[in-house]
């Protein structure tokens, strides 16, 4: 069972052939010197192998949000649509060690005083099972339940519909 492997999932996408290696992002480039006694260069690679736990993570993923309202037998519905796109990353979002990284998309809807109205989650990831169905960790594993990451410049789109409350605003609040 091939759990994790950001390698191919670079190779195999888009990045390789416009020529994006994986340095181009985790060890980004600075003028520089190789050694004290070499010449000046502006392509020195930082060894710093940034990653999900750096300011990357922001650049990875794009959300967009859109609303619909409808009615249906007196009642009106909101139904939150959500796209996200692997906007930034040459491999699947998130990628690693399933279970250990997490991406997730958490929808919350409030009214103008901070109350809450709704809050929906849509989670990414690969989830694994051990031989008796049960949920696993990598270790225990013997087959995927479902995979949910996102492959380089593609899209998941998620949906979130809950009825409209009855809010009494005061005059004036928006």
């Amino acid at each position: 069972l091939e759990i994790q492997n950001t390698y191919a999932e670079w190779y195999y996408g888009p990045y390789r052939a416009q020529g994006r290696e994986c340095q181009h992002c985790h060890m980004p480039a600075y003028n520089g010197r190789g050694t004290n006694d070499s010449p000046e260069r502006p392509d020195i690679r930082a060894h710093a192998f940034l990653g999900g736990h750096t300011e990357m993570v922001k650049k990875a993923a794009l959300v967009s949000l859109w609303a619909q309202v409808s009615e249906k037998s007196g009642t009106r519905l909101i139904r939150i649509n959500a796209v996200v796109t692997n906007a930034g990353s040459g491999h699947l979002v998130p990628t690693g060690m399933p279970g250990m990284r997490q991406l997730w998309l958490e929808v919350a809807v409030k009214t103008p005083n901070g109350g809450e109205v709704f809050t929906g989650r849509a989670n990414f990831g690969l989830s694994l099972l051990d031989q008796n169905g049960n949920p696993a960790m990598p270790w225990n594993a013997v087959r995927a339940a479902s995979d949910t990451r996102i492959a380089p410049q593609r899209s998941r789109r998620e949906n979130f519909e809950f009825k409209a409350p009855n809010l009494n605003l005061e005059a004036g609040a928006k």
